[in-house]
């Protein structure tokens, strides 16, 4: 199974990110980041391939984010890999 996902440094702006996406329909969770990310506050916005350029465009408008990624569940554990 492979998920997108974008972690923030503060629990604040993956708050505000989240509602500003949800505020504009975007199919979204807000989630514990994965420990194999080891990275950002803990707190991420998982989110559909399809709503990328959208996800970007929100957060890249004020939010601190640590970047995006896209796990890949492999039996019990998650590889993730920075897009």
């Amino acid at each position: 199974m492979t998920f997108y996902f974008v972690a923030f440094s503060s629990r604040s702006s993956a708050s505000l990110a989240y509602k500003k996406l949800c505020e504009l329909g975007v199919s979204c969770a807000l989630f514990s980041t994965p420990t194999s990310a080891n990275l950002g506050c803990g707190l991420s916005i998982r989110f559909n391939a399809e709503s990328l350029p959208t996800v970007r465009r929100v957060v890249s408008s004020g939010t601190r984010c640590v970047g995006f990624f896209r796990g890949t569940r492999i039996n019990q554990k998650i590889i993730v890999t920075r897009l």
